[in-house]
């Protein structure tokens, strides 16, 4: 893969997707990503990214199966962090609430704050911990819930 430069090229293609993503160029991203799929099909950096996209261009079922797909490969990682898995609950309840499934929605924020001790020592779960509230809280405003 180096004598052919295909890790140079990856490489390159890791700044053009945050550009891309910064810029909220959705349909870039996607692009992006079939350029390299077939050489790191599994990185969870790009399949985070992919799902982000397929969320703000309304793709939901496309975004809830990458999601699960990230969550399936960050499960299976030695590298393995509860808070992972909070952020990605989190993007599945936000579909889940885009598409009117609030007790669905609700579960999955459920999880995040049942985790909320992973916050404690990680900027990530906190960040996520806060998203899951305010969306609790938009869900129990749509609800009549106070």
């Amino acid at each position: 893969a180096i004598q052919k430069g295909k890790l140079a090229v990856i490489e390159g293609k890791y700044a053009l997707i945050k550009i891309y993503a910064e810029e909220k160029d959705w349909h870039q991203v996607l692009a992006w990503y079939d350029s390299v799929k077939t050489v790191t099909p599994d990185d969870p950096f790009s399949l985070w990214l992919v799902a982000v996209a397929q969320i703000n261009l309304k793709d939901f079922e496309g975004a809830r199966q990458t999601l699960f797909r990230l969550l399936q490969i960050e499960k299976s990682s030695n590298y393995f962090d509860i808070a992972s898995e909070m952020e990605i609950r989190y993007w599945l309840a936000l579909i889940d609430y885009y598409q009117k499934d609030y007790n669905k929605a609700l579960s999955g924020i459920g999880f995040v704050l049942a985790n909320k001790k992973a916050a404690d020592n990680n900027n990530y779960a906190k960040n996520t911990l806060d998203w899951a509230k305010e969306l609790k809280e938009k869900i129990d405003e749509e609800l009549g819930i106070k």
